[in-house]
């Protein structure tokens, strides 16, 4: 059966009608340094924790309670056990070559890439930051992926920091709510965000209540949580899973050439609707008569095909009625070659050195709008 997890830094109206909750474990724990003396201090404080009645309850929490880690736990067990996972997170599980964790990409970056995931675990984290964004229509969909998870075989996780932000339409399926508590953090070994100055986590414990918020358990603590923070680029924000067609997705290899290629095409030919694409499409840059296809270029100055076919960009291309380009940077300026099937005899190991270009090839923007 698929299942939808909710996990929470607050929870609100969830009932303990057994009284199982053993509160004197609902603490935080945090070793410092006194600045003046050196010597290490431990201080303690309990998690706020509000009460309606013997049975009902309110706990809330700030910000880094611990949400991407367990996350992050239901995941690695997962992939431990050959199960598929996907994230709108960069992980480890799928950049196990790229050593610079700013380099992950994303499996989930668009709602596109939500709708075709079938039979896997899926992290929406920080659904919070991303909802508040999006079009009643959108919000829509998301539901509706969430209540057809059963048929695709696809478990879900979603992580906010207030269980309000999340809309009623998906809380209403919830299968479990999780509420992570980072019981223990050392401040002396600095913390996963360096904004936030918490302090490492050392020791995690989560409260678990069924989909009704009906407390049934505590975990035993989770400790040596390195192994975690090192399965997700700690500093980089969720990515905002903007509509499939609309706009780029900021987290694609190349993305940072492709919207530097944008403004300029803007700024030089502002007559021009030029039109951005998402990452998913043949070209990266559209207008009614142009297809433009951003390549970069290797330590070695030749450009980089790889993953391209330039037989498929002419077809396309050719189906709209536009004249297709592939554009780089050359000495500092920015340079069009029109992609024709003759283009293909200069490709070396999707490889095209720049030195086998004739001039009337390699085109500079006022030749190509002439």
């Amino acid at each position: 059966m698929s299942s939808l997890i909710l996990i929470t830094g607050t929870i609100d109206q969830a009932e303990d009608p057994f009284q199982r909750i053993d509160f004197n474990q609902l603490y935080y724990e945090t070793w410092k340094d006194d600045p003046d003396t050196g010597e290490t201090w431990r201080e303690t404080e309990r998690v706020p924790i509000k009460f309606y009645n013997l049975d009902v309850l309110r706990i809330v929490q700030e910000k880094g309670s611990g949400k991407t880690l367990k996350a992050m736990d239901i995941l690695a067990q997962k992939a431990f056990f050959g199960g598929n996972v996907a994230a709108n997170l960069g992980l480890i599980w799928h950049n196990q070559e790229k050593q610079n964790k700013d380099d992950w990409d994303a499996v989930i970056n668009t709602v596109d890439d939500f709708k075709n995931l079938q039979h896997c675990t899926a992290l929406i984290d920080d659904v919070a930051l991303w909802i508040k964004k999006w079009s009643t229509k959108q919000a829509e969909i998301l539901a509706e992926i969430s209540a057809a998870g059963r048929k695709r075989g696809l478990d879900m996780i979603m992580t906010s920091q207030r269980e309000n932000q999340i809309p009623p339409e998906i809380r209403d399926q919830a299968t479990e709510w999780i509420v992570p508590i980072i019981r223990v953090r050392d401040e002396r070994e600095g913390s996963i965000n360096p904004e936030d100055g918490t302090g490492k986590p050392i020791e995690l414990i989560t409260l678990h209540f069924d989909g009704a918020k009906i407390f049934k358990f505590m975990s035993d603590p989770i400790i040596a949580l390195e192994p975690l923070m090192n399965c997700y680029s700690t500093v980089q924000k969720a990515i905002n899973l903007a509509e499939g067609e609309d706009g780029a997705r900021p987290n694609q290899p190349g993305y940072a050439l492709e919207a530097k290629a944008f403004n300029f095409l803007k700024e030089k030919i502002p007559g021009i609707q030029w039109q951005h694409l998402n990452g998913k499409h043949v070209f990266d840059i559209i207008s009614d008569t142009h297809a433009i296809d951003v390549v970069g270029t290797d330590p070695d100055g030749f450009l980089y095909l790889d993953h391209k076919d330039l037989s498929k960009h002419i077809k396309t291309a050719k189906r709209k009625g536009q004249v297709p380009y592939l554009l780089f940077e050359h000495a500092k300026e920015w340079r069009f070659v029109p992609i024709t099937h003759n283009l293909n005899e200069l490709v070396d190991g999707k490889r095209i050195n720049p030195a086998h270009l004739s001039h009337n090839r390699m085109r500079s923007i006022e030749k190509i709008v002439g």
